[in-house]
């Protein structure tokens, strides 16, 4: 009897530890999270400094809920609202210029050199797509931590995209490129859309035949260099020739719907700089409500973001920041 109660104070003792140890760590990556949006803070403020490169891993953890909570509103979602477990959220996806026309005409495949490898060449990036497999509906998101780094073109641009375009832009991207890391790197990106069903394969498998299983062995694996005794060794064919048998999957994905997406500080125009101002007052012109009927923005602000997160939320104070004091816009020691 004695060495089962002694037993069962261990088994309490040892509890308590494992939940203070949990507390303490729960605390500590807070601390640290903390830590870094307070210095992001501070930094933003210097010349040449690009917050958004920075900030985005942090938008895009809270971006399924921040879709759901605009998008759930409107009356096309009300009676099948969007779950956020259930969108999947791709970080700075590339736009083929070609396949936009910004290259000197609609759709022309010859607006993009075959010689020219840079990246920048051959697309435009967005900050994210988020696909709803549930609904067959893309979300086309800029993130913007300043109102005064708002590219009006680069908007107008996005909204040239239709889900067709989209997809067949990703297949020439990650078709021309012809070896090397950045080829494995789109290879990932094709995996993630083969995944979706968003494309399939020419050669008549359906989205179904292609389980994932089936995709990593027909498609992707067998494709990328395998690692032999301590080395890469890349005696396998190319990923590039694979990319170029693939094709949009028409029936469920070359006619989704497709909303452009704009996440920025807005706030009170008082507080901001001329060009702050111009730039939010050409998203006001645009942006989709009941009073413009030519609206095509869905333009998110950050006191929207602000509310869906819970009390207490790290990326509160720093999006409130963000939201009331522009960049270069306080007095050094005020920061």
């Amino acid at each position: 009897m004695f060495y089962a109660f002694i037993s069962v104070l261990v088994g309490i003792y040892f509890e308590f530890l494992k939940q203070d140890w949990m507390l303490f760590m729960q605390n500590e990556n807070e601390t640290i999270i903390e830590k870094v949006l307070k210095q992001l803070d501070e930094w933003r403020h210097f010349p040449t400094y690009q917050l958004e490169r920075r900030a985005d891993i942090f938008i895009g953890l809270c971006l399924p809920e921040i879709i759901c909570d605009n998008f759930n509103k409107t009356e096309e979602l009300r009676e099948n609202p969007l779950v956020p477990e259930e969108l999947t959220v791709i970080p700075e996806f590339p736009l083929h210029k070609g396949e936009l026309g910004l290259n000197g005409g609609e759709n022309k495949e010859n607006n993009v050199s075959d010689n020219d490898d840079k990246e920048s060449r051959h697309s435009v990036k967005v900050d994210f797509v988020v696909f709803s497999k549930k609904e067959n509906h893309i979300f086309l998101v800029e993130l913007k931590t300043d109102n005064a780094s708002i590219e009006c073109k680069q908007l107008e641009n996005m909204n040239r995209a239709t889900a067709k375009r989209i997809l067949n832009g990703v297949i020439k991207c990650a078709s021309g490129k012809k070896s090397g890391n950045e080829c494995r790197k789109y290879g990932h990106l094709i995996f993630k859309l083969l995944e979706l069903g968003a494309i399939h394969h020419a050669d008549g498998k359906c989205r179904d035949q292609l389980d994932i299983e089936g995709i990593k062995n027909r498609s992707l694996a067998n494709y990328f260099p395998r690692y032999d005794q301590g080395k890469w060794k890349s005696d396998r064919p190319g990923l590039s020739k694979q990319f170029e048998n693939l094709e949009v999957t028409p029936t469920n994905w070359g006619d989704a719907e497709i909303d452009v997406v704009l996440i920025y500080p807005g706030g009170c125009q008082d507080n901001m700089s001329p060009q702050s101002k111009s730039k939010v007052n050409f998203v006001n012109s645009i942006k989709k409500n009941t009073e413009n009927e030519n609206g095509w923005l869905s333009a998110i602000p950050f006191c929207q973001v602000l509310k869906i997160l819970n009390e207490g939320h790290p990326l509160k104070l720093f999006l409130d920041n963000l939201r009331t004091i522009e960049a270069g816009m306080t007095l050094p020691y005020e920061i």
